[in-house]
């Protein structure tokens, strides 16, 4: 499965919805478990989760892995883990998320091997210069707008900023799938695919709603429908 994943993650990244889960209690807003949370977006819209945990000790955080990976395999979504690549191993996730301050690029696809999937956070045209982008499986620019889900240590992009790295990723790989994250809901999703990115990804529109399921259903709604209009523009 790890390997199948791997192989169409261009396709499967393509107009799709990204779920950030990130560990319990992390946050007074969450108002669902994460395992509960994973099991609500798969079944409504959710083509691949990843796993966030900050903070925690690793046994918690092995045993909300565990879960969350079993509710993923069931349903045959990808399970990504966010910067833990021990924890990856340990719960045969389908791929890890980096981001720039993690362990490099290089040494994780030496550690994984080339069946796992990898993500790379970039939030200027300076970091998606310097990425490695050949050893991706795909790269989410970060930062778009503001948010409260994660403390953000560069400027705002906003939707010019967005245009101009994803400039610099198609220029040299054109067919790297790409994925947008930072305050992204349904009142702008539209305006960032027209950009020209492939998959949203989100924590609190889903997250700190209470009810998520009707959450994730409206959000992968407008992400099908701004994608088909990106298609038909681009024609």
């Amino acid at each position: 499965m790890v390997a199948a994943f791997k192989k169409n993650i261009t396709s499967l990244l393509k107009a799709s919805l990204y779920v950030v889960i990130n560990n319990d209690y992390s946050d007074p807003d969450l108002q669902h478990k994460s395992n509960m949370l994973a099991e609500i977006v798969v079944k409504n819209g959710c083509d691949i989760v990843q796993y966030r945990p900050k903070r925690i000790r690793y046994l918690k955080m092995f045993k909300e892995a565990s879960l969350i990976s079993e509710v993923c395999a069931h349903h045959r979504v990808p399970f990504i883990i966010n910067d833990h690549i021990d924890l990856a191993i340990e719960v045969n996730a389908d791929g890890i998320h980096l981001g720039q301050g993690d362990i490099s690029i290089q040494h994780a696809r030496a550690i994984l091997g080339n069946d796992k999937i990898i993500g790379l956070t970039v939030r200027s045209v300076d970091e998606a210069l310097k990425a490695p982008l050949h050893l991706l499986d795909y790269v989410s620019i970060g930062g778009v707008f503001p948010t409260k889900s994660k403390k953000l240590e560069t400027k705002l992009l906003g939707l010019t900023g967005l245009k101009n790295v994803i400039k610099v990723i198609k220029n040299s790989h054109p067919n790297l799938p790409i994925v947008s994250i930072a305050g992204l809901n349904e009142t702008n999703i539209a305006d960032v695919i027209n950009c020209g990115v492939d998959s949203i990804a989100v924590i609190s529109a889903i997250s700190k709603v209470e009810f998520p399921k009707i959450a994730c259903s409206m959000i992968k709604d407008v992400i099908v429908s701004a994608s088909k209009k990106e298609v038909q523009n681009v024609s």
